[in-house]
C-alpha cells in the first residue's frame, strides 16, 4: 500500500501538465470540464496496441461536452485507447442510475424509484456492469477501469449502510476550537469549500458510501479469485482526492491539508509484489501510467511527467521509506502551491506567509513551522525544490505575469488572479475560460452533441 499518494488525465496519460491548458484534477489542478487533448497517449492506448481488450465504466469527466438530462452511453470524439466505452459517462453526482435503451441513456437521479421503475444505486450499478462485462470478455489479456463517482456530494447512499452508520458518534473535529480556527492559513479559510456548520450526518454517510464501495470491490476481487485471474492480474484501488470532513472547518477538497490530497493507492499483484508491503514514498497520480505499464514489462508511453517506480513495487523490501518529493497545486488560477515528501509540506500562496509543516510532528496540520530556525535547512530545501519543478512543469504563475518571487532572504510571494476576488467572480472567470477552450478548440467536437 502506498501510503502517500498524491485525476483523471493524470492517471491516464501520466502528464500532469500539458502545454497550453491543464486538463483535469491531478499533481496540477484544473478547471472541470475541460476536453483531454486528443493527440495524448494513454495507458490504455498501449495496452490496445499490445492486443489487451480494454474497457472504461464509470465517470469520464474529460469531454467538455454540455450536460444534458440523463447520461448518454458516451462515445467521446476520440478513444483515447478505451475500446468498450458503453457505460462511461461524462460527469455529475447523482446517486441512482437506470439503463433505457431508447433514447440511448442512463438515466440518474437523487430519488429511488422502487417498483417497475426502480433504479439502481450507482456504485452497485456500476460494479455489475464491471463484472457482466468480465463474464462476456473474449481470450485476450483485458484491461477494465471503474470509476466510481461515490464518496462525493451529495452525502446520500442506500440501505443497509445508511442504517449501519446511523447511530455512531461523531464529534466536531479538534481543528475547529475558536483559537485554530482563527489561526488557519490563508488557503484554508472561504470559497465553497467552507463549512458552515458541523453536520454529523454528513460524515456518517460518507462512511455508508465508503463501506458500500468496499463491498463492491470485494465483488470484483471475489470473481478474480473464483475464475482463477488473480496471480496474473493487476488490482488496483485508488481515489483522486480524499476529503476534509469538516477538519478545519472545511469539506470536499481544494486546499493542500492531507484530508484532500493524501489518497490510498493500494495494489494486488500476488505473482509480483509481496503482500503486506508498505511504501511510504512520496508519490504522484502521474507516476501511476508508467508505473503500472513498467510492472507488465512496457514502456511504450513515451515522455511522461511521471516516473515508474515498479522496481519499488517489485523489490523484496518489506517498507519503502520517503525520499521523493512530489508537486501539488490547484489549478491554473491557484491561490496555493505546495511540495511534500510524506514527511514535510511546503505551501506558498497569495493569501498568506509561506506554511512550512512537520506532518509527522504535527498531523493535524496547525503549526507553521517556517519561521523556526531548527527548520530553516528543510525550508530552503524545500523552497529550492519547489522552484525547480514550477520551471520543470511550465508552472502557469511563471508565465502569466503571477510570478513567485524568490530570494536568499526567503521572501516568498505570489498574486493569484483571484486575488480580492470573492466565489461568484472566480466562477465567472472559470465559466468563461471553459467556453473558450471549448468552443475555440473543440468547436467541430461539441457541436456533435
Amino acid at each position: 500500500m502506498f501510503e502517500l499518494f498524491h485525476f483523471r488525465t493524470c492517471i491516464n496519460t501520466g502528464q500532469g501538465v500539458i502545454p497550453d491548458w491543464t486538463l483535469s484534477c491531478c499533481c496540477r489542478g484544473a478547471i472541470n470540464g475541460m476536453p483531454m487533448d486528443s493527440n495524448l497517449m494513454t495507458f490504455a492506448d498501449v495496452l490496445s496496441e499490445n492486443g489487451y481488450s480494454t474497457t472504461y465504466v464509470g465517470k469520464w469527466h474529460l469531454a467538455g461536452v454540455p450536460k444534458i438530462p440523463g447520461r448518454m452511453y458516451y462515445e467521446p470524439g476520440f478513444s483515447f485507447g478505451w475500446q468498450n466505452r458503453n457505460y462511461m459517462f461524462e460527469t455529475d453526482h447523482e446517486k441512482w442510475y437506470k439503463v433505457k435503451e431508447k433514447p440511448n441513456r442512463i438515466y440518474i437521479t437523487n430519488k429511488n424509484k422502487e417498483g417497475d421503475d426502480a433504479y439502481e444505486y450507482s456504485t452497485d450499478f456500476l460494479t455489475n456492469k464491471v463484472i457482466e462485462l468480465l463474464e462476456e470478455r473474449d481470450n485476450r489479456p483485458f484491461c477494465m477501469m471503474l470509476s466510481i463517482p461515490d464518496p462525493h456530494s451529495p452525502d446520500l447512499c442506500k440501505e443497509p449502510y445508511i442504517s449501519q452508520y446511523a447511530k455512531i458518534e461523531i464529534t466536531n473535529p479538534s481543528t475547529n476550537t475558536e483559537e485554530l480556527l482563527n489561526a488557519r492559513p490563508g488557503w484554508g479559510i472561504g470559497g465553497k469549500a467552507q463549512a458552515e456548520k458541523f453536520v454529523p450526518k454528513n460524515i456518517r454517510n460518507y462512511f455508508a458510501m465508503v463501506k458500500c464501495i468496499d463491498d463492491n470491490v470485494g465483488k470484483i476481487l471475489k470473481y478474480l479469485d473464483d475464475n482463477s485471474l488473480t496471480d496474473n492480474t493487476i488490482a488496483v484501488f485508488t481515489s483522486d482526492h480524499g476529503d476534509m470532513l469538516y477538519n478545519h472547518m472545511r469539506v470536499d477538497k481544494g486546499c493542500p491539508y492531507d484530508d484532500a490530497i493524501r489518497v490510498p493507492f493500494i495494489v494486488r499483484y500476488p505473482s509480483r509484489i509481496m503482500s503486506g508491503k508498505v511504501i511510504k514514498r512520496a508519490l504522484n497520480t502521474t507516476d501511476f501510467p508508467p508505473t503500472i505499464l513498467g510492472l507488465m514489462g512496457f514502456n511504450e508511453l513515451g515522455e511522461v511527467h511521471g516516473e515508474d517506480e515498479s522496481c519499488i513495487l517489485k523489490d523484496t523490501v518489506s517498507v519503502v521509506e520517503n525520499g521523493r518529493m512530489v508537486y501539488i497545486t490547484d489549478s491554473p488560477f491557484s491561490e496555493w502551491i505546495a511540495i511534500t515528501d510524506g514527511k514535510y509540506k511546503l505551501v506558498l500562496s497569495c493569501k498568506d506567509k509561506p506554511w512550512l509543516l512537520d506532518i509527522e510532528k504535527d498531523p493535524l496540520e496547525i503549526q507553521n513551522y517556517y519561521d523556526a530556525p531548527e527548520y530553516s535547512d528543510i525550508r530552503k530545501r524545500f523552497q529550492d525544490e519547489l522552484i525547480l519543478k514550477m520551471k520543470k512543469y511550465d508552472e502557469p504563475a511563471l508565465k502569466l505575469d503571477r510570478p513567485f518571487l524568490y530570494s536568499s532572504d526567503d521572501d516568498i510571494t505570489y498574486k493569484s488572479p483571484y486575488y480580492g476576488m470573492n466565489r461568484k467572480q472566480i466562477s465567472e472567470v472559470e465559466k468563461g475560460t471553459l467556453e473558450k477552450y471549448i468552443i475555440e478548440m473543440h468547436r467541430d467536437y461539441y457541436r456533435k452533441y
